[in-house]
């Protein structure tokens, strides 16, 4: 089941509580003193069934995620904190970390993947940064919610629920990740749209230069896989090429 960990979504900003799930207690201290003197409330969890709970108990408006931790438990936790966190900003931090590392961060449900030695008033920036792209999502998804009373996005026998967060096709409900659910809404939105891959990075992922081209790639891949009869011969999300993806009104178009 998922949480939005628990802001509500008609609130003019998010709680200024941090959750640092994992990181070593030396950088965990740092973190935490440069965050408490920027303002905000902090809290350390080890991964594990004590975060989890915690997240449940709390309204939070960061997680913080250690990238290090050992056999990619760092990826494993931020997964399972997106999954219970719809809306919450989630930033990983790693020590020179390589391109599939960033990779893998955002994939696994991570806004942004910053260097350990982070200064307070830079992770500051980018921690309001987030929160902005993500009070912005809930103001524009709100407006819509007004114009239309079901909160349905329907595209051919697609149907996108953005307030319980549920896409399902022809009736079979669709297991997507954020992401994948993120990028099928935009898609839908305006379909037969064409997309660029940098407008849907900036959409998606908002302005992380660390995020890539095949980023997009692989996320539409996996959508396909999920929506598609054949998703070596796409009929709903459909390359333009040379510019980027549109999702068709219909399968048959």
């Amino acid at each position: 089941m998922s949480h939005t960990c628990v802001w509500g979504r008609s609130q003019a900003r998010l709680p200024d509580s941090v959750l640092i799930v994992g990181v070593t207690s030396s950088i965990s201290d740092e973190l935490s003193l440069g965050l408490q003197g920027q303002g905000y409330s902090v809290t350390h969890e080890r991964p594990g069934v004590d975060a989890l709970k915690v997240i449940d108990d709390h309204s939070w408006g960061l997680l913080i995620v250690d990238a290090a931790l050992e056999y990619d438990e760092g990826y494993a936790t931020c997964r399972s904190l997106r999954a219970r966190c719809n809306q919450t900003p989630i930033i990983m931090v790693a020590t020179n970390a390589t391109e599939q590392e960033r990779v893998c961060a955002l994939e696994s449900g991570a806004d942004q993947i910053l260097d350990r030695s982070i200064s307070a008033r830079e992770l500051n920036a980018h921690i309001r940064s987030i929160q902005r792209r993500v009070l912005a999502t809930t103001h524009t998804q709100l407006s819509m919610g007004a114009t239309h009373d079901t909160g349905l996005t329907i595209v051919g026998d697609i149907e996108i629920d953005q307030q319980t967060l549920v896409a399902t096709l022809d009736g079979r409900r669709l297991d997507l990740t954020p992401k994948e659910f993120d990028l099928l809404y935009l898609l839908a939105e305006t379909p037969g749209k064409v997309f660029k891959r940098r407008e849907l990075l900036a959409r998606i992922w908002g302005q992380d230069a660390q995020a890539k081209g095949h980023t997009i790639n692989s996320h539409i891949n996996r959508l396909r896989a999920k929506i598609e009869r054949d998703p070596s011969s796409p009929r709903r999300i459909v390359t333009v090429w040379g510019v980027g993806y549109t999702l068709r009104k219909t399968a048959t178009e």
